[in-house]
């Protein structure tokens, strides 16, 4: 009999599939509606999705990286620009094929179905908006992963939904606690170092972007700052954050800010 963790991740893999193929790009793995306005809102998602990771992670000439669950490859190919190599993993096969499609001709960067076998094979991991989808059994086994696959002293890098209680949204959506993720990652001998919320919903940048019909650079960059500035403006309404981590795997005690 298939546990319920074995079920929950059948069902992401399938819907991840059926957003790749219908909706392509962005729409694959930010807001999956097909209408221009949602288009336009991805824009902006990905852009401050974009600017909040590489702030986190800092990818270098000397990182060989890791995302997990990489989609269509649009954050892979981001971090593969400053890194020495990176290898997009998802379980989905059509975010693979895309993702090979689209970005493919970048020698430093690679995708898969399957996570790599060597052990230490990683200065660093991220996952953006994936573990959120992961029943906690099965992330309990995935980070034990991950403590195999980072190089001693590696980070992982995560961005997820997070709210101030847990909330279960779907079978295969859960919004948890910043602690929860924290306790999790500790099981799994990592510590957390940062910690910090880079989005918030409802978004003023996202009603105020919704309004204009700019999408340059210029724009963009003003609503991220305004993303900033307002994150702790009228808490009350604030329905959940994404929230960005930052894990070391040794054995020193827990510290973040």
């Amino acid at each position: 009999m298939e546990s319920t963790d074995q079920i929950d991740r059948q069902k992401v893999i399938a819907e991840f599939d059926r957003r790749a193929s219908v909706h392509g790009n962005m729409n694959a793995v930010l807001d999956a509606g097909t209408t221009e306005e949602i288009s336009r809102l991805n824009i902006l998602r990905d852009e401050m999705t974009r600017r909040s990771l590489m702030k986190l992670l800092k990818p270098c000439k000397e990182d060989d990286i890791l995302d997990f669950g990489c989609g269509v490859g649009r954050l892979s190919h981001q971090a593969a620009k400053k890194a020495r190599s990176v290898s997009g993993f998802d379980p989905s096969s059509e975010m693979i094929r895309i993702a090979g499609e689209t970005y493919g001709a970048q020698n430093n960067l690679n995708f898969s179905a399957s996570l790599p076998e060597k052990p230490a094979s990683f200065s660093k991991i991220f996952t953006v908006w994936v573990l959120q989808h992961i029943g906690d059994q099965e992330l309990e086994t995935l980070l034990k992963d991950f403590a195999r696959l980072i190089k001693p002293g590696g980070k992982v890098v995560i961005l997820e939904q997070t709210r101030q209680w847990r909330r279960i949204l779907s079978d295969i959506h859960i919004h948890r606690t910043r602690e929860e993720y924290i306790a999790l990652f500790r099981a799994a001998g990592f510590r957390c170092v940062k910690s910090g919320q880079v989005m918030r919903i409802p978004s003023y940048a996202n009603w105020i972007y919704g309004k204009l019909g700019c999408t340059c650079k210029i724009c963009l960059k003003l609503m991220c700052f305004i993303e900033k500035i307002s994150m702790p403006y009228r808490t009350d309404r604030i329905q959940y954050h994404t929230s960005g981590m930052i894990f070391v795997h040794d054995s020193k005690s827990d510290q973040y800010d």
